[in-house]
């Protein structure tokens, strides 16, 4: 559940269900906006005006800076829970807390079995405390992206999950505080040329269909110079490893870094094509190539949360379907739990996220 979810919950139990957005999401904010003391540029109250509540709850914004920032506060959910108080008696409808309180434990842990037996252990929890624990939880996480049902492996603080969006939707964007790392599967050339659909080449460069192909297109039209891309990267392996700069083909599980001013991406070679363009990759060699990619987080990741979409799928034709994939990741996560140092999300894009099996195999 995100930040736009748990509005649109809420919404539904409301006394005045004619109440603006406007007026409903800073309604729903003001018990953390006052446990924080979060207050705007100018030191007034803090207040999310109507386009930028429409762009949050369409999931076009992320959650603002100003919130995020206020999350390490010490007593944040103790004040956050004490003030819910007002808002449950002055905008939420008296008869329709325990429905309320059923359909958010629900949502945080939809697997209709694992929701009873939650129900059952905690039919006594206060309403007050969901709602700052769920609307911390939303902060914290990308907005627009919905959290997957279960939580893969955990090491400490630092947690393993699923999330449905598109990679790169908050990669690119003015100057961030903490910068996220993507990870971007690509060939063991590190190619930066994507061919076309009207080139007509049988065996294009880098297709505009991949993940490697959609960000060199993105990161072309953030304004980067992509004819210095390739140099760059090769002088960050050169850096890194020590190797002669334009190598023709680097191991599997090599790791060039390139950063803008919101995302530092980790190109991970995953993919040798041949003299037809194909690749395929085992479930052997992309659990080879993750630890590579984690080992390396461990070293150099300074604790930000990484992204990693599903590695060696079809559609990047290393030859593992999506579930393959998937299964590869949770696999290698609950047998490797130490190698959680960080945040670590894996992205499905959610056009897939039925065609995925709840929990893997």
């Amino acid at each position: 559940m995100d930040f736009a979810e748990y509005v649109k919950c809420l919404k539904k139990y409301v006394v005045n269900q004619d109440i603006s957005d406007e007026e409903f999401v800073n309604a729903v904010l003001e018990p953390y906006v006052m446990a924080g003391k979060i207050k705007n540029k100018q030191k007034e109250d803090y207040w999310l005006n109507k386009s930028r509540v429409s762009r949050l709850l369409s999931g076009q914004d992320d959650i603002p800076k100003a919130l995020r920032n206020s999350l390490g506060k010490v007593g944040i959910y103790e004040e956050t829970r004490d003030n819910f108080d007002n808002f449950i008696q002055d905008y939420l409808v008296e008869g329709g807390t325990e429905n309320l309180k059923v359909e958010l434990k629900k949502n945080m842990i939809n697997d209709d079995d694992k929701a009873s037996d939650f129900n059952d252990k905690n039919n006594m929890v206060d309403l007050k405390e969901l709602l700052a624990t769920i609307l911390i939880e939303t902060i914290r996480l990308p907005n627009g992206e919905i959290v997957g049902d279960t939580e893969l492996a955990r090491n400490g603080a630092y947690s393993v999950k699923v999330i449905y969006g598109d990679i790169f939707n908050r990669a690119f964007g003015k100057k961030c505080k903490n910068k996220r790392i993507i990870v971007v599967p690509v060939d063991t050339m590190f190619r930066t040329y994507v061919t076309r659909s009207y080139e007509n080449q049988p065996y294009p460069e880098v297709s505009p269909k991949t993940i490697h192909g959609q960000w060199i297109i993105r990161m072309e039209q953030s304004g980067e110079d992509i004819t210095s891309l390739g140099d760059r990267i090769f002088e960050n392996l050169k850096n890194t490893y020590g190797c002669d700069v334009g190598k023709d083909i680097y191991p599997k599980g090599t790791i060039a870094v390139i950063e803008n001013n919101c995302s530092i991406f980790y190109l991970v070679a995953l993919s040798e094509f041949d003299k037809h363009n194909n690749a395929y990759a085992t479930k052997e060699e992309v659990l080879n190539v993750i630890d590579s990619l984690m080992d390396f987080y461990d070293k150099h990741g300074d604790g930000n949360d990484i992204y990693i979409p599903l590695l060696g799928t079809g559609k990047s034709r290393a030859g593992m379907s999506l579930q393959e994939s998937y299964d590869s990741l949770q696999q290698y996560f609950k047998s490797n739990v130490s190698r959680v140092q960080g945040n670590v999300f894996i992205v499905v894009h959610k056009q897939f996220k039925n065609q995925m099996k709840k929990g893997g195999q």
